[in-house]
């Protein structure tokens, strides 16, 4: 995940440029325990990663959510293989100094896929 996320650093200077950096991924996604029921309820476990995800871009924590492995059961629930949280360190690292991580979007869908959605502006 630090690699990932320094590599996102490097690529600052792009933006300079006015070139738009996508990253798109979910920071819950575990498709074993998705809920195909319409209104499904979010997962516990779901929920708490999300909120401790969300929470730690608000206050540019960015250590806790590279290091996500160290949160807990909710983390390796919402985590289960890596590939669709990596984006999201991209977009944090993309950020200058004094620059904040805006949420636009917040929801969690099929019990266990978020749709947490952040921009860097």
């Amino acid at each position: 995940a630090r690699a990932h996320y320094e590599l996102a650093k490097q690529l600052r200077p792009l933006r300079n440029e006015n070139i738009l950096i996508l990253s798109s991924g979910n920071v819950v996604h575990n498709l074993r325990t998705i809920d195909w029921h319409a209104n499904a309820k979010p997962h516990v476990w779901a929920e708490k990663f999300n909120h401790f995800f969300a929470s730690e871009i608000r206050a540019d924590h960015h250590d806790s959510l590279i290091d996500w492995e160290h949160y807990g059961e909710a983390a390796h629930l919402s985590i289960p293989t890596a590939e669709h949280y990596w984006p999201a360190l991209y977009t944090l690292g993309l950020q200058e100094d004094g620059e904040h991580a805006k949420e636009f979007i917040n929801g969690i869908e099929m019990s266990s896929i978020s749709m947490l959605g952040f921009a860097v502006q």
